[in-house]
């Protein structure tokens, strides 16, 4: 396995994860080195049980807990960043509120409670019900609750903020295409903030 092809392919979820967790974009920087580095320990003792990309999620979202609990401890506060996205609009006045919009996003996922946020980052990734599970280590039938959950709490904070959150029609989606869907609308959103 080429460990440095590895991280390469996983570097846009790796730094949305990072993203997730960090408001302050050196603080995201730091943090997405602390995950490369324990990816490069880890990988080597990946048995290829399960996706690699829920393992490699697995191994970001511990890192990034174990990041934000010692932020915690010492108090380190800083103000949004943004994911590094090229900006390819020409409209200032578009770029301007779909960038809002993903601040807003941004916010709402980072106050969710963490089994929640944890699964709704990791539906983002386009993961499915069952990888999410093995990379937080918990039942498909567990991602299905707190995804639900966590989709109800996250409408409830973008509507309080009148921002529109479209997660599409229950009867549209089976457990496998939600987080596909999921991570479209994140994927358009991140796109249109750019």
């Amino acid at each position: 396995m080429n460990i440095e092809a590895v991280i390469q392919e996983h570097a846009n979820m790796i730094a949305r994860i990072a993203a997730s967790y960090e408001r302050d974009s050196a603080h995201q920087q730091d943090l997405k080195q602390d995950i490369v580095m324990a990816l490069l320990i880890a990988l080597p003792k990946y048995r290829g049980e399960g996706s690699l990309k829920a393992y490699v999620a697995r191994v970001a979202q511990n890192i990034s807990i174990s990041h934000v609990r010692s932020a915690v401890k010492e108090k380190q506060t800083g103000p949004l960043g943004d994911y590094d996205v090229a900006d390819d609009r020409t409209c200032a006045e578009e770029t301007f509120s779909n960038n809002q919009k993903m601040q807003q996003l941004q916010q709402a996922v980072r106050a969710l409670p963490l089994s929640q946020r944890q699964v709704i980052i990791l539906a983002f990734e386009g993961l499915s019900y069952k990888e999410i599970g093995e990379a937080m280590g918990i039942s498909a039938g567990n991602v299905a609750v707190r995804f639900s959950r966590a989709k109800e709490e996250l409408a409830n904070v973008m509507a309080k903020k009148n921002t529109k959150v479209t997660f599409g029609s229950e009867a549209e989606r089976t457990a496998d295409t939600k987080s596909r869907q999921i991570k479209q609308t994140y994927t358009k959103a991140e796109m249109a903030s750019s």
